[in-house]
């Protein structure tokens, strides 16, 4: 039976146009990045509505991928300038700096007002945060059984909360997180590590 998404206020079934929000916001950004000469590796689509197929809250979750040994204030002020200045009619500029948005090692922005919706998350390259997103991203796109279960558990999981943060949310996720990334190949110990960086916090708000 599929899911009535009329009575889940935070999800949409997937729409074939979020890719394509994803692509203009990418463009802008690297090219907003590039006239700050601000460096960095790639940016990728990833969250849920990154998965074709999977239902999800109508957020663009962006990654921006930069050196390991750039992870360091300096180039998050630069990211944060640059950001702060890119500003375009009917697109807005990011905003809301989160920290570390409830999980250890990248930082989040976030975008008022402005749809698409988005959220930035910057990550050094081949650290836990980087690798378990494309490891989600991969597996959940490939494997249909996981992607109705991970779906499944989501909603679940967001109709019991009322001022969760992100945090909290992932850690009521972390059985199903586990089970596909044990199917990406990751190890047990591995997935210890990616669940140790999420940080329980103050509530805020809720990533879907």
């Amino acid at each position: 039976m599929g899911l009535d998404f009329k009575e889940h206020e935070y999800f949409h079934a997937y729409r074939p146009r979020w890719p394509l929000e994803f692509a203009a916001i990418a463009a802008e950004l690297a090219s907003d990045l590039a006239f700050n000469n601000v460096s960095f590796i790639s940016i990728e689509h990833v969250g849920s509505t990154s998965v074709p197929g999977l239902a999800a809250k109508p957020i663009i979750d962006i990654l921006l991928v930069i050196a390991a040994d750039e992870f360091h204030e300096i180039k998050r002020l630069q990211i944060m300038e640059t950001l702060g200045w890119a500003r375009r009619p009917g697109q807005g500029g990011y905003s809301n700096d989160t920290g570390e948005g409830g999980v250890k090692g990248r930082w989040s922005l976030k975008l008022n007002g402005v749809e698409p919706f988005k959220s930035l998350h910057v990550v050094p390259e081949r650290g836990i945060p980087h690798r378990s997103c494309l490891a989600l991203r991969q597996t959940l796109r490939k494997e249909e059984e996981l992607r109705r279960e991970y779906e499944t558990v989501k909603i679940e999981v967001a109709a019991k909360r009322e001022q969760e943060d992100v945090a909290q949310y992932s850690i009521r996720k972390s059985g199903i997180i586990r089970k596909i990334l044990r199917k990406a190949g990751w190890s047990d110990e591995e997935v210890d590590e990616k669940v140790a960086f999420v940080q329980p916090r103050e509530p805020k708000y809720l990533e879907l």
